[in-house]
């Protein structure tokens, strides 16, 4: 679950431009949560790995995010002003997984850090079926 679907969605939507009004209110409505929704299903042998970015208790919250949406792993990136994921072609993060395992990565090329949570993926798909990776 890649894709950063958003938590909060206008309730009412304009189909037109809205122009500049002082003090103009937006309200918003939380969005289904799709992730969560993956989670809770029947996975049988599927590996469901969810992304969050926080911007505080980096752990805390991406430990109670794993158990609240019945992840097998999430990938946890902390934001702030210094340690900006977006834009940025290295990053560090903290996984998870489903046995409360941690693991901080180093800094490393977003590039390289797919092909380690696609090894990591890879290894835990092939113990599943029963080989040995």
């Amino acid at each position: 679950m890649t894709a950063a679907v958003c938590d909060y969605a206008p309730v009412r939507r304009s189909r037109q431009k809205i122009k500049r009004i002082f003090r103009k209110q937006v309200l918003f409505e939380r969005t289904p949560d799709i992730l969560e929704a993956v989670g809770r299903a029947k996975k049988g042998r599927q590996i469901v790995v969810g992304f969050c970015l926080e911007t505080e208790q980096l752990r805390a919250n991406a430990t109670q995010k794993l158990l609240a949406k019945n992840l097998d792993l999430i990938v946890a990136s902390y934001y702030s002003g210094p340690q900006n994921p977006f834009g940025r072609n290295r990053l560090s993060v903290l996984l998870i997984d489903r046995n409360l395992k941690e693991e901080r990565t180093p800094q490393m090329r977003k590039e390289r850090l797919a092909a380690y949570l696609t090894g990591w993926l890879s290894k835990r798909l092939a113990e599943r079926r029963g080989l040995k990776f």
